[in-house]
């Protein structure tokens, strides 16, 4: 069991510094970064519900029950995120497709 802790460890250790090299080889503009963002967090959401709901199925809580307290709370970080966490993504002049805008004045 301690190898294949030290296994996982391992490859998430990988898994982050190749995800930290990737900003070197890729120009991350702002639709880039909302796709990049986008992919992440619905693997993380995914690997969360198909990991957490056995567990609540097998504890015996009623399959409506989960579900239901499942979409509250997506739907209440869906909205605090939405509403209330403004940020921006720093990025150059430069278009999504890659042209540098011109100023008209």
């Amino acid at each position: 069991m301690f190898w294949l802790f030290v296994i996982y460890c391992s490859f998430i250790a990988l898994a982050s510094v190749l995800g930290g090299f990737l900003p070197l080889l890729f120009k991350l503009t702002h639709l880039r970064m909302q796709v990049a963002l986008s992919f992440i967090s619905g693997i993380l959401l995914g690997v969360g519900i198909l990991h957490m709901l056995p567990h609540a199925l097998a504890e015996g809580a009623p399959v409506s029950g989960v579900c239901m307290a499942f979409l509250a709370g997506f739907l209440l970080i869906f909205f605090l995120e939405r509403f209330f966490c403004f940020h921006h993504h720093e990025t150059d002049d430069s278009s999504e497709d890659g042209h540098r805008r011109r100023s008209h004045g």
